[in-house]
């Protein structure tokens, strides 16, 4: 009979009320872990889900209030019902646009207008592909019919504008996710010193 060495001397070596208390943390942590992973990952989708849900609501908003200023072609009260954007601090660019992708009226973000009114070119080129699917999608009261894309740090939402079930323009919101950022740093600085 040989005599085997145990993988792991130094466990030979506790007590039996020592392994079972070490098993009992390594367990718990495990769970806490998991439980954390899982919560943060529910938190992310459900901020997601309240996003787009806002900026369609809001879409479909300013898109139900200027069917008659693009009716008339009347692009300063377009204006007006974008410039109420400024009380929403997430909102960095609302725009409306035709049915020919030109643009109607638009709001900028009061930090991007002191930096020329642009938008970076990833949101911009966002922007554009789902103008063109927006404007493309047929009219429909039956179904979802806003188009979106969650970015790193912004989100795209397009909704079409219909008008006797006509599409003669569309909507287009870009918010930033800032709340969303600061809500998973926030956190994750709980779980951190829950686990400490």
């Amino acid at each position: 009979m040989t005599n085997q060495r145990p993988p792991y001397p130094w466990f030979g070596n506790l007590s039996l009320k020592t392994k079972l208390i070490g098993i009992a943390v390594i367990t718990s942590a495990i769970t806490l872990v998991a439980a954390t992973l899982i919560l943060g990952a529910y938190e992310q989708q459900h901020f997601n889900r309240a996003i787009i849900h806002h900026l369609s609501r809001a879409a479909r908003f300013i898109g139900t209030n200027s069917v008659a200023s693009i009716d008339f072609d009347y692009p300063e009260e377009a204006q007006k019902d974008l410039a109420g954007f400024a009380s929403d601090e997430h909102m960095m660019y609302a725009a409306i646009y035709l049915s020919d992708g030109e643009e109607f009226a638009r709001y900028f973000r009061r930090d991007l207008v002191e930096v020329g009114s642009k938008l970076p070119i990833y949101i911009r080129t966002n922007v554009n592909e789902l103008l063109k699917e927006a404007l493309a999608t047929p009219p429909s009261s039956t179904k979802q019919t806003f188009h979106f894309r969650l970015l790193d740090h912004a989100v795209v939402l397009s909704e079409p504008i219909v008008s006797e079930n006509d599409t003669v323009g569309a909507a287009v919101l870009v918010s930033d996710t800032r709340e969303k950022d600061e809500q998973i740093a926030q956190f994750r600085r709980v779980m951190v010193s829950v686990m400490a």
